[in-house]
């Protein structure tokens, strides 16, 4: 009796030995598996550290940017120095869309704020530079004999239908050779307290609804050389709009195979929200006299009507004291243009090497500096007229 009671105990010893080893066994499977598998302790905790560290990364580049953009705009009360010249207006805090800082109202209006933005102030906008290989691409005129724009900065075009007075590295910013010396463009005051001709670009137009804006080129980047003759008009309008005259009588297959119009996209800078680029038409400045200066169905070729703008802040933007083509069929023969020495709107002529005017399309999603950078002082018949310069997002 004494032998079984002592093999009982060992018996009930091994398997609570067993059991207990089992039981560990589970616990350690238990265990491994909570830190270990796509789900385990271990996983999540080096899924948590790459996270944090990415985390981490991500919050580095953006303090690095916030630190180029405080950089780019320190200056405070100093501030910097606007494109062509203009004094400092101090630093920025970032951009906002445009309707935030427009004011539609002339210097002479109630409440005119000159902080604000306005018609006719400049934008820094970037055309780019030329290259010899993009002048040679510009061939116009006829599609059996183009011609060339001539590359050169220091010679007007010579032929019907040429585009020229630029060069290989001049900026599509500046102005081309005036079509007379005696109407060199409208002067500006640099830095140093010199005079040069305006360069750069100015708000044209902006839509107040979306926040779109248009801009115009401050002098003539370019010159066209149009030639005094039946159906030339028509033709030069083709040239530089595309657009087909109603009273040509041709097709627009008929225009387009025969004629081969101007591409203008190399002034289309996409990293600055541009979208389009345009000569200045008639019609474009009929409907901006019509919607800044009051008029309704406006007709610039009505002298006392484009003579409006003079003595105003206006007044060198819309005469920018140079010969330029309005790029629209005055008649069968001529384009119409502006004229500086009659302050007027012409259409006569023969051979007429003028120069072009830009404006450049601005999405709804372009942003203006938050607070002026800058000012630039612009001399239009010994007035001096003081604009605010922005810079563009």
């Amino acid at each position: 009796m004494e032998t079984f009671e002592k093999n009982k105990e060992k018996g009930i010893t091994l398997i609570a030995l067993v059991i207990s080893i089992v039981v560990l066994l589970i616990l350690a499977g238990v265990t491994i598996a909570a830190l270990s598998g796509d789900n385990g302790i271990l996983t999540r905790a080096a899924d948590a550290k790459e996270k944090t560290d990415e985390a981490q990364e991500l919050e580095t580049e953006r303090l690095t940017g916030y630190e180029d953009v405080m950089s780019e705009y320190t200056g405070g009360t100093t501030g910097g120095t606007g494109e062509g010249g203009g004094t400092g207006g101090g630093g920025n805090a970032g951009y906002v869309s445009v309707t935030e800082i427009f004011q539609n109202k002339k210097e002479t209006d109630e409440g005119y704020d000159a902080t604000k933005l306005h018609i006719g102030d400049f934008v820094n906008y970037d055309a780019g530079t030329w290259t010899a290989e993009e002048i040679s691409q510009i061939q116009t005129g006829e599609t059996v004999s183009l011609v060339t724009a001539n590359g050169s900065a220091t010679e007007l075009p010579g032929f019907n239908y040429q585009f020229g007075g630029f060069g290989a590295g001049t900026s599509r910013n500046g102005n081309a050779v005036p079509y007379s010396s005696s109407y060199n463009y409208v002067q500006e005051t640099t830095a140093e307290g010199t005079k040069q001709a305006v360069t750069g670009w100015r708000v044209f137009d902006v839509d107040e609804s979306t926040g779109a804006v248009t801009l115009i080129s401050a002098g003539c980047p370019e010159d066209y050389n149009h030639q005094y003759g039946t159906n030339n008009g028509y033709i030069s309008e083709y040239i530089l709009t595309g657009n087909v005259n109603s009273s040509w009588g041709v097709t627009e297959e008929t225009a387009a195979n025969t004629y081969t119009k101007r591409n203008w996209s190399k002034y289309v800078n996409t990293a600055q929200k541009a979208t389009e680029a345009t000569p200045i038409t008639k019609a474009k400045l009929d409907n901006w006299y019509s919607k800044y200066m009051g008029y309704t169905n406006a007709d610039t070729y009505t002298e006392a009507t484009f003579q409006s703008v003079y003595g105003k802040k206006y007044e060198s933007m819309v005469d920018n004291y140079s010969d330029y083509w309005l790029s629209s069929a005055g008649s069968s023969n001529i384009v119409n243009y502006v004229h500086p020495d009659n302050r007027a709107v012409r259409n006569g002529g023969s051979v007429l090497a003028f120069g072009v005017r830009l404006l450049v399309s601005l999405s709804s999603e372009v942003k203006l500096s938050e607070e002026r950078v800058g000012t630039k002082t612009v001399t239009s018949r010994n007035t001096d007229y003081t604009y605010n310069v922005w810079d563009l997002n």
